[in-house]
Order: structure tokens, then C-alpha cells, then sequence
């Protein structure tokens, strides 16, 4: 009755309403997240390393807290009881290339629930940027209708 999109077809939409129809959260959402909780932290450079045909430095962090791996928020640490509560070990790493742009970011977590160690959570997050001015085209399928909202 609305307009709403069914799940059976394709739609199409102009940039004003795919900005207003975002997801829950965005890759965006989560890196301004992880950059908020992990600004202060001191990162030391490590090795030199060659990503996407650049020469990368690889900076390490071994976080102290959850808190600091920068993900507490997504794993749901912060809830309780939850097998992420308690960090055991975790490390963040950043490669910074020669083009001043971060191309990699990978962060390992192990933790428990501290009301009962035997429940365990793991994560690993490795997050791969390469093309970063590149012009991509998304074509719309064949057959997908412009998307319209309707009134009642």
C-alpha cells in the first residue's frame, strides 16, 4: 500500500532515498566506531611489509581491555555475561603504505565470560582496502523497476 519494496524483485533507486534506506550500520559506522575507541592508543611500528604493491609499515597494539580492541560494542562486551567480557589476549595491526593510506587492519581477540571461564568467544577482524580512488560502476539488474514510495 506504502510502495515498499517486496523481496521477490529487483528495484532501483535514485541516491536520495539509498542514503535514507541505509542498513542498520555501515562500514563507516564501524571504522568511526573503532577509530573513536582505539585514537589514544600508543601503536608501535613493527615491520615493513609490501601490500598492493606498495611498501608498507605495519604498526602492532596489544590491547589491555576489550574496550581497546576497538570491537567491544559489536561482540557485545559490554552486555553481561557474555564470552567477550574478559580479554585473555587480542593484537590490532595497521599496514600504512607509502601512499599515506591505511590498506589493512586485522584485530585478534580471545576472551571468556568471567562468571564462567569455560565459555570462550574468539573473533578476528581483517579488513582489506586496495583501490581506494578506483570509479566503480554498478549496473542495475535486468528487469529492476524504479523504486517509488506511495502514499496511503
Amino acid at each position: 500500500m506504502l510502495g515498499l519494496p517486496t523481496t521477490t524483485k529487483w528495484y532501483s533507486v535514485t541516491p536520495d532515498v539509498a542514503d535514507a534506506a541505509r542498513p542498520p550500520f555501515s562500514p563507516d559506522d564501524l571504522l568511526d566506531d573503532f577509530a573513536t575507541q582505539t585514537a589514544k592508543l600508543a601503536f608501535q611500528p613493527t615491520t615493513r611489509e609490501s601490500l598492493d604493491g606498495q611498501n608498507c609499515q605495519v604498526w602492532r597494539y596489544v590491547p589491555k581491555t576489550t574496550i581497546e580492541t576497538g570491537l567491544s560494542n559489536a561482540l557485545g562486551a559490554d552486555q553481561d555475561g557474555s564470552p567477550f567480557s574478559a580479554l585473555e589476549q587480542a593484537e590490532i595491526k595497521v599496514w600504512v603504505c607509502d601512499d599515506s593510506a591505511a590498506h589493512q587492519l586485522s584485530v585478534d581477540i580471545a576472551a571468556h565470560n568471567p562468571k564462567n571461564a569455560a565459555e570462550k568467544g574468539t573473533a578476528k577482524l581483517l579488513l582489506h582496502l586496495w583501490d581506494l580512488n578506483a570509479a566503480i560502476q554498478i549496473d542495475a539488474p535486468t528487469g529492476a523497476e524504479q523504486f517509488k514510495l506511495g502514499g496511503p
